[in-house]
């Protein structure tokens, strides 16, 4: 194989002509950027495949690590925070209701002072997991995540709710509506079948942590449903519905649905 030729292509690939500050990309193979702007815990079972450094504000690290994906998900879960590392308000903070991703997910995402990261981790064939950090100085991050800072968040009368273990949530998004109603959705994908009453006692559990008082709940083949009531710090009084169904011909797809509503003043 035309060694030459190779290199040239995985330039190409490199290279992405939306991005402005991207000139030609540095190809590093078997080690990492030198320095590293930023603290990076890297697990002792890891190498280095290689980097691509699109610019001093992008880069990209690979690795092949001999541990599961949810060991390298836990060590960064652990480690990052030690390092000065925090998750992004806008995906933790004070915000409730459905978390994306949660324990099963193989993807994190976390906050430097300017920089992100985001992390993909994949297992391979031979079993080892394919872990490919993205590290990402946006000019525009910072300020973008202090305006959000400022933005009322009324998502934050939700509990932070997690899928059952080995499963995944892909956030649906939610809305509100003046100020006295907030919805929020989701999608739970499951690794292996649980039964329609263990999926909605795993959230109700959660609820009811949370201080949310159960009012009555109905379950049928292939939904659930339950209506709550509950008290946020504020003091205010709120209803709510939690339901969920089962996807058509996808048993280990589950739609989730949460809706609180502001008690009337006058009741």
């Amino acid at each position: 194989m035309d060694q030459d030729k190779l290199y040239t292509l995985a330039l190409r690939l490199a290279f992405h002509s939306f991005m402005p500050d991207t000139k030609e990309p540095q190809l590093l193979v078997g080690s990492l950027p030198d320095p590293l702007p930023v603290p990076l815990p890297l697990l002792e079972a890891s190498t280095i495949v290689g980097s691509v450094v699109n610019s001093p504000n992008l880069m990209q690290i690979l690795l092949d690590v001999l541990r599961s994906p949810e060991e390298v998900r836990d060590f960064y879960q652990r480690e990052l925070p030690v390092a000065g590392w925090s998750i992004p308000e806008e995906l933790s903070g004070g915000q409730g209701g459905f978390t994306h991703g949660g324990r099963g997910s193989n993807y994190l995402n976390y906050n430097y002072h300017q920089w992100s990261l985001n992390i993909l981790m994949s297992l391979t064939s031979s079993n080892n997991t394919d872990v490919r950090l993205r590290l990402d100085k946006d000019k525009n991050a910072h300020r973008q995540r202090l305006m959000h800072r400022r933005v009322p968040d009324l998502f934050s009368i939700f509990p932070v709710l997690t899928p059952p273990a080995g499963a995944s949530q892909e956030n649906g998004g939610g809305g509100s509506s003046n100020g006295v109603s907030v919805s929020t959705n989701a999608t739970l994908k499951l690794q292996q079948e649980m039964g329609i009453d263990s999926v909605d006692n795993h959230y109700a559990d959660q609820l009811r942590q949370a201080g949310w008082q159960k009012i009555s709940d109905e379950q049928a083949t292939h939904s659930a449903w339950s209506s709550w009531q509950f008290q946020d710090k504020d003091g205010e009084q709120w209803s709510a519905i939690f339901y969920l169904f089962q996807l058509a011909e996808q048993p280990l797809n589950y739609q989730l649905h949460l809706r609180a509503d502001i008690k009337d003043i006058d009741e």
